[in-house]
């Protein structure tokens, strides 16, 4: 008895597994063709984006703003010159709409509360955008992460503010 039942249940076992396993192979071999074709298509895209144009910008200084949050909100005024970003200044408000005190953020412990480095990483940020005359490779900054991404939408603002 005990074979019998070992033997039923491994034929059933069997039929549900080859019931899995698709009858036609040709739809597999279409669906790869397919898909290498996608990623031929994509790969061309790439190669049409390294040779795109240049974003205008129109002259002027434009402000952005990023999303407020339980401390404030965080701010960014860029300046245009002849199309290109030449100044990035990064601004945290405190909820009162007073400005931070960058001195009090330097990385260093006061009053037993370790403040991250603002007034180095908004100097650094600012130089790469304009380095980079974008916001591409621009990553937030551990330990300032939510500051950090808000300055990132607050260009972003400024500079869809200033296209063409």
């Amino acid at each position: 008895m005990k074979k019998l039942s070992l033997l039923i249940f491994s034929l059933f076992a069997i039929g549900s597994i080859s019931a899995c396993n698709p009858e036609d192979t040709d739809d597999i071999t279409d669906t790869t063709e397919q898909t290498e074709q996608t990623d031929d298509t994509q790969d061309t895209t790439d190669q049409n984006n390294d040779t795109a144009e240049k974003i205008e910008y129109n002259d002027g200084t434009y402000t952005g703003y990023g999303d407020p949050w339980d401390y404030g909100y965080e701010t960014a005024d860029i300046t245009i010159e002849n199309g290109d970003i030449t100044q990035v200044v990064l601004h945290r408000w405190r909820n009162d709409d007073t400005e931070v005190d960058y001195d009090n953020w330097t990385g260093a412990e006061i009053d037993g509360k370790l403040y991250p480095n603002l007034k180095q990483y908004r100097l650094d940020m600012a130089s790469e955008i304009i380095d980079q005359q974008s916001l591409e490779g621009v990553d937030y900054i551990a330990g300032a992460t939510i500051t950090t991404e808000n300055w990132i939408l607050a260009v972003q603002d400024a500079l869809n503010k200033a296209l063409k």
